[in-house]
């Protein structure tokens, strides 16, 4: 396991601060399927949203198997039997990204205020990501970033951390990666010149008789995924793709 050397940022409106990015970045390893994966294989691959590891492993397809079996392997039982699965298929275009709201930390909401999210950045709570190709997701790479808390909800962080000395860091390609809910990242337009298709498998961790406004396993398939055109780090449109028509 590799673990990247941080640096101290402190963004200077303090008056009632509170931070992000308080834990750790940790770059596991490459699972070769993904690497090699072709994109028939890509969209062939079962969708879930908040499946149980038992329910993606008897339905997911070769890349989701291969991801679960190396985290089966590798990180605590009890870890593993509580991940909830997300997998989906981006079909992108140029200038188009995964994801449109900025800078954000997974599982919190994004239309309440800045102090109602702070239980839901637990660093008790882990995040296992992986993208088939071209780094799909930005971090920041100082560690204890803290804002003013009259940053008050995600787009007001967002224009902060956009207006600050800030170094940002990607993740290799087919490269499982782990980080806690403290953690901010970002989405990256897809930068290339035809359209593709790119895989993206997240595992939660939720300890168990954590208080969440969701249920995290909820076992549902999927055939789509809303992709966004970003544009000098701001959203313009976004719509709706399929990965693959029967």
């Amino acid at each position: 396991m590799k673990h990247i050397v941080w640096i101290l940022l402190i963004i200077p409106f303090i008056t009632s601060a509170v931070s992000f990015n308080n834990g750790t970045l940790c770059i596991l390893d490459e699972i070769s399927q993904v690497a090699l994966a072709t994109q028939e294989q890509i969209a062939n691959e079962t969708q879930f949203w908040h499946a149980t590891t038992e329910f993606a492993l008897k339905y997911g397809g070769k890349l989701t198997k291969s991801i679960l079996t190396y985290l089966q392997k590798n990180i605590p039982a009890h870890e593993f039997e509580q991940l909830s699965i997300d997998t989906k298929v981006h079909c992108l275009e140029p200038h188009y990204a995964s994801f449109g709201t900025g800078w954000h930390c997974d599982f919190t909401p994004r239309k309440q205020t800045f102090l109602d999210v702070v239980p839901w950045r637990d660093t008790q709570v882990k995040y296992y990501f992986i993208f088939s190709c071209e780094p799909a997701t930005q971090y920041i790479a100082q560690r204890s970033i803290t804002l003013d808390s009259k940053h008050t909800d995600w787009p007001a962080i967002n224009s902060a951390l956009n207006q600050s000395s800030i170094e940002t860091t990607s993740i290799p390609v087919a490269t499982i990666i782990c980080f806690d809910g403290n953690e901010l990242h970002r989405a990256i337009p897809y930068t290339g010149t035809q359209p593709i298709k790119r895989f993206f498998l997240r595992a939660a961790y939720f300890p168990k008789g954590y208080p969440l406004a969701f249920d995290p396993y909820l076992n549902e398939m999927r055939s789509f995924q809303e992709i966004y055109k970003i544009e000098n780090n701001n959203l313009v449109s976004q719509k709706t793709c399929i990965a693959k028509t029967e």
